[in-house]
């Protein structure tokens, strides 16, 4: 059932309200402040909207294991759950692929060598269901050096403009508020991006082969950084997309 006029009216207010106190936390925890999210129309965008949010990995298959203690499974989760608290506040309905150290394959499955196809399957058979709006699902990156850094987002063109036009919106926001030059990367054959129905978009929100990232990304602090720039980029995209406005995809 979607939000009435007058709920999202209201939810659009304790949105406003949410990134006005989060402006004054931004200046004493060094964050940067949203410009352009202020308004009305970004705020009211995002209010009953229903985004898929999915944590990579989990359970058995820890993702990146940078170190014993720092897993990409963990850091994604933490970032996944700040996230949907931020999208709760200011209306979305959010649907979390998992919430805890866990992966969505049977043990039926696992014995039949089939846990990761079975476990990607699931996750986009979750976003389907419930009919999502916009898909995120959240990685780390990691590669043999580690002089490479920074966020960067990926999209299946095959899918359309609107999965273009988020994983842009996505970027800019990460160049905004991260250390990260990077632009949005077309990539096909991510079994993910194909099954799910809804926009969606893989991003990776760092490097944790690189040392300085990896501390980063460790951090309560800059894990909210992260999950701000996708509330930002989502209350954009959906903006945008919302009043029919077009243009053109990362190239």
């Amino acid at each position: 059932m979607r939000p009435t006029p007058t709920v999202r009216a209201q939810a659009a207010a304790l949105a406003l309200l949410s990134i006005l106190i989060f402006s004054v936390v931004a200046r004493s925890a060094e964050l940067p402040i949203l410009p352009g999210t202020t308004t009305t129309a970004s705020a009211t965008s995002i209010v009953g909207k229903v985004i898929v949010i999915d944590p990579g990995h989990g359970g058995e298959d820890p993702g990146f294991l940078a170190t014993d203690t720092v897993r990409e499974k963990d850091i994604v989760l933490a970032i996944g759950l700040q996230l949907r608290r931020l999208l709760e506040e200011a209306g979305a309905i959010v649907v979390m692929t998992r919430e805890s150290d866990e992966d969505l394959a049977s043990e039926e499955e696992d014995r039949l060598g089939a846990r990761k196809a079975s476990d990607l399957r699931r996750r986009a058979e979750v976003s389907n269901r419930v009919g999502a709006d916009a898909f995120i699902s959240i990685h780390a990156n990691a590669i043999n050096s580690p002089r490479w850094y920074g966020a960067q987002t990926f999209y299946d063109p095959r899918k359309g403009e609107r999965d273009a036009l988020l994983a842009a919106a996505v970027q800019q926001v990460f160049v905004e508020m991260t250390d990260t030059t990077r632009r949005p990367l077309r990539r096909q054959n991510i079994y993910l991006m194909e099954a799910v129905e809804a926009p969606a978009v893989t991003v990776e929100v760092g490097f944790l082969s690189n040392p300085r990232e990896r501390e980063l990304l460790s951090t309560g602090q800059y894990q909210r950084r992260v999950a701000w720039a996708m509330l930002k980029s989502l209350l954009e995209w959906f903006a945008s997309d919302t009043i029919g406005v077009t243009g053109s995809g990362p190239n």
